[in-house]
């Protein structure tokens, strides 16, 4: 929440640990108004501060403004907060989306790729002998390429996700304990309802990134067992190659 945006100079922010991540929001959106374009000091300086803590600690400051009546518009700083509150929200929903979506895939993978792995049975005498054949060996260590890039593109975007949460999750209970220190004092009665939705907010958001981190560490055991399973078979494969092609060489060597 800029300084323009609340039609006041900003005041230092009221929550230490939240006070430089707040300035540094500051500065991104000075300079984005003064070069036209958001978030243009990405594109110069490396960001020191989570986009997440950024993000909290504009809500911080914007119910401080109303708390204290220290804006000019409390319409304006709601509205602001709003956008906030929706951003944040989106978040939760996209990552959530994202990390069921991917359990969903790698189980599917790993239900299918169990199959010829089960103990005893046809299918697992099936899958041995079509290892016999070269063409169904090259074929299968295709596809193990194929499913062993998605558990590494998988890997890597949910530890992003789990760093995002983790963030998220930490600046997330500094506002629930600010939250606390302004439970008393709210001049008018809207007001007070902006602070009890906010107070609703930030436990759904606390549930919410505790429910992705469980989530997480499901997904990230699914990958783990998929990764195992991969593992298990482009051995079999590479035994399976070893063995018939050192009989082809006595065969040819017999003949």
């Amino acid at each position: 929440m800029a300084s323009g945006s609340t039609g006041i100079g900003a005041p230092r922010h009221p929550v230490p640990s939240m006070r430089s991540a707040f300035e540094e929001s500051v500065t991104e959106s000075d300079e984005g108004r003064r070069s036209g374009t958001a978030f243009s000091s990405h594109g110069r300086r490396r960001p020191r501060h989570h986009w997440l803590r950024k993000l909290i600690a504009q809500i911080a400051f914007g119910l401080y403004l109303l708390h204290d009546g220290l804006a000019r518009s409390d319409a304006a700083v709601v509205r602001i907060l709003q956008g906030h509150i929706n951003d944040m929200d989106h978040f939760l929903s996209t990552t959530t989306s994202d990390i069921e979506h991917a359990t969903d895939d790698i189980s599917a993978r790993l239900q299918h790729l169990r199959i010829p792995l089960g103990e005893g049975g046809g299918v697992v005498d099936c899958f041995d002998r079509m290892l016999e054949s070269r063409e169904f060996r090259r074929e299968t260590m295709d596809r193990n390429e194929k499913v062993d890039f998605v558990v590494q593109k998988t890997t890597a975007s949910l530890q992003s996700a789990l760093r995002d949460v983790r963030e998220g999750l930490g600046a997330v209970d500094d506002l629930a304990k600010y939250l606390l220190d302004l439970k008393e004092g709210w001049r008018k009665l809207n007001l007070v309802r902006v602070y009890a939705a906010m107070t609703h907010n930030c436990e759904l958001w606390f549930r919410c990134c505790v429910g992705l981190q469980m989530k997480g560490a499901r997904l990230g055991e699914k990958l783990n067992e998929l990764q195992m399973v991969v593992n298990e078979i482009e051995r079999r494969t590479a035994q399976a190659s070893r063995k018939y092609k050192v009989g082809n060489l006595r065969t040819n060597s017999g003949g």
